[in-house]
């Protein structure tokens, strides 16, 4: 790998994500290419600590964020981020602004499954066990999509949700943006 990364002349991370994209998108030679359009459009982040990083940087401006704020403690203001606990590493831990609830987040990259609702359940269980103290805990999944089992199993949990993100991203011209500020 370093002297691939060396012939290449890039870094070992970018040669990761490359390698994660081909392997996840399960690459068929045999297959006609993708148009770049319907890439794009069923591309989400290459590596889930992208999306992860992403959140963090705009928790402020996602809907999450305008009711829930990442757990801080006086020695991590960040704690709420990759909380790591006896029950795992959970994505995203949050407290609600002005309720006594709790929130999990687990972060799922692509497409998913009902996997993922027994990993938010396992992190719930342990919130609620160990930091809770009676108060309401929550999960929500985050993913690019999901599959039916995944609805299946989530709709049995009242206290699970599941959203998908969306990656957009537009390029405007400096007058474009001073007119859409100012509306």
């Amino acid at each position: 790998m370093l002297n691939l990364a060396e012939a290449l002349e890039t870094d070992l991370w970018t040669l990761d994500v490359l390698w994660w994209s081909v392997l996840d998108d399960g690459l068929d030679l045999d297959e006609p290419p993708v148009t770049e359009e319907a890439a794009i459009e069923r591309r989400g982040f290459s590596l889930e600590k992208q999306l992860q990083i992403f959140l963090l940087d705009n928790w402020a401006r996602t809907q999450i964020g305008q009711e829930w704020d990442l757990l801080e403690t006086p020695e991590n203001p960040e704690a709420g981020s990759q909380y790591h606990c006896p029950a795992g590493r959970i994505d995203f831990l949050a407290k609600h602004k002005t309720d006594p609830r709790w929130l999990v987040i687990e972060l799922k990259k692509g497409q998913t499954s009902d996997e993922a609702v027994g990993q938010a359940l396992r992190y719930m269980g342990w919130v609620k066990s160990d930091l809770a103290q009676g108060e309401e805990v929550e999960g929500l999944i985050i993913a690019l999509a999901g599959d039916k089992k995944l609805e299946y199993a989530a709709s049995m949990v009242p206290q699970l949700s599941f959203m998908r993100y969306e990656v957009n991203f537009s390029l405007r011209s400096p007058s474009e943006s001073s007119v859409q500020a100012a509306a």
